[in-house]
């Protein structure tokens, strides 16, 4: 008899001419770009020439502070859409041609953080930059979110042995991203201060939905 779920997908739209692995490794390659971008942002101190004055050194080491924080938040999002994009693709079973654009899409979202990062880095004290940080990050949240749920919808492209649950655990984990990025802005009109505070929310966030899907991954895994 033939499987009721295969039956139920809908027909896919013809595929890319690229095998999902070399999709997959393209991708890999466009966050290891994206994420070594991030430290050119934090440039050499500007000193004396020729100047042997270690307290002048730590000072503008000191005074790069802005630089250092943009760089971390930067690379610890990236890595986070990275880990996430590496469980879609392990539940992946094909792909087909608006699956393979749509994650071009979302690379090019990715590949284009280290600018509003260095944005952020220069002018991190207006509410300009720091808008401008939070809506790439947001935008980069919603293409990860609208490449996600093509991919599943109706189980589209996915292993059959993948569960809804799965997915409904990993839009949670990237709905707070998004959460926390598009209220920042709101609070950005307030204090762009508070706004990069709130940023610090995911943190909780995170540890709050990671509990909630382990609970779900062992309730499954008594059933």
């Amino acid at each position: 008899m033939p499987d009721a779920t295969v039956q139920t997908r809908p027909k896919l739209r013809g595929f890319s001419g690229v095998s999902l692995d070399r999709i997959q490794s393209f991708s890999d390659g466009v966050f290891a770009v994206a994420i070594t971008l991030l430290i050119l942002d934090v440039r050499l101190p500007t000193v004396p020439r020729g100047t042997t004055d270690n307290a002048a050194l730590a000072r503008a080491l000191g005074n790069q502070w802005p630089h250092y924080v943009a760089y971390v938040i930067s690379f610890l999002v990236i890595g986070a859409f990275w880990m996430g994009h590496h469980q879609l693709f392990n539940r992946l079973a094909r792909h087909d041609q608006l699956f393979a654009w749509l994650n071009v899409i979302f690379l090019m979202g990715i590949v284009f953080i280290p600018y509003p990062t260095s944005i952020l880095s220069e002018y991190g004290e207006t509410r300009v930059a720091t808008i401008f940080y939070a809506a790439s990050l947001v935008t980069c949240g919603l293409l990860n979110l609208l490449l996600g749920a093509y991919a599943s919808w109706h189980g589209r492209l996915l292993k059959k042995d993948v569960q809804m649950s799965e997915i409904r655990d990993s839009v949670l984990s990237n709905v707070t991203y998004i959460f926390v990025f598009a209220a920042s802005i709101g609070i950005a009109f307030i204090s762009p201060d508070w706004a990069k505070y709130s940023w610090l929310a995911i943190i909780p966030l995170n540890i709050v939905v990671n509990h909630f899907v382990q609970r779900r991954e062992k309730a499954r895994a008594l059933h």
